[in-house]
């Protein structure tokens, strides 16, 4: 079970994830290991020229060894360092819900920083000229919490992801939300009492399908809640 399925509350539904950008994690990645073929070349180079060099320092190991252990050790840490990159950037990621904002933070420590959507009092968006060449950006929020801001950095399509934002919490600013197994059940027990049932049932069943369309992404939000409002007004 993935950590965010821990971290959801019941008939929470996610809208949008965010990750950092590719990009920078292989960019990182390719510096660092760059970086590794250095030590082990110099290294190697080292060691061939004092390998002639027996003399034992503190009568343990002669120089030669001693650059041979050194460079094997650093390049341990770097590649222990390439994978830690790799499995932070897998494990940290921005969340949107139909009811908050959750950041995730830490690869075994985890840090779960979040907002509901009537929290969020301002969204930034920037994007330098790198970042709008290779489509990501960074999303400034500002919360009413003790933080007092979230940041969520490099994610890629930040434009898109601030759009989702926007639009999510301008539903959930108007009570507006996912219709979840309950809610219907609510729906269906006020639902006034007509000799013909199949009614009732074919009103609910359409209310169903619509937010499995929306879910899937067939129906924007605002098409799912014009419909949505469209058939509730028939009760």
């Amino acid at each position: 079970m993935a950590y965010i399925d821990e971290v959801l509350g019941r008939s929470e539904h996610v809208l949008y994830r965010a990750r950092r950008h590719f990009l920078l994690c292989i960019g990182l990645i390719f510096a660092k290991t760059v970086l590794v073929g250095v030590v082990i070349t110099a290294g190697w180079m080292s060691y061939r020229a004092f390998s002639q060099n027996t003399e034992k320092l503190l009568g343990l190991v002669t120089a030669s060894e001693l650059i041979f252990l050194c460079g094997g050790l650093i390049s341990l840490i770097l590649l222990g360092s390439i994978f830690s990159d790799y499995l932070r950037w897998r494990s940290e990621q921005s969340i949107l819900t139909d009811r908050r904002m959750i950041q995730i933070v830490g690869v075994f420590n985890k840090t779960v920083q979040e907002s509901p959507l009537d929290g969020i009092k301002e969204i930034t968006h920037t994007q330098g000229w790198v970042g709008r060449l290779l489509g990501y950006g960074s999303i400034h929020l500002k919360i009413a919490s003790e933080e007092g801001a979230m940041n969520i950095e490099h994610v890629r399509h930040s434009r898109k992801f601030q759009q989702v934002i926007l639009e999510a919490k301008h539903h959930a600013d108007r009570g507006y939300g996912y219709l979840d197994a309950q809610a219907l059940f609510h729906l269906s027990t006020a639902l006034p009492e007509h000799p013909v049932v199949n009614g009732q049932s074919e009103i609910r069943r359409t209310l169903e399908e619509l937010a499995s369309l929306r879910d899937r992404g067939i129906l924007s939000m605002d098409e799912f809640e014009t419909k949505k409002r469209e058939i509730l007004s028939r009760i």
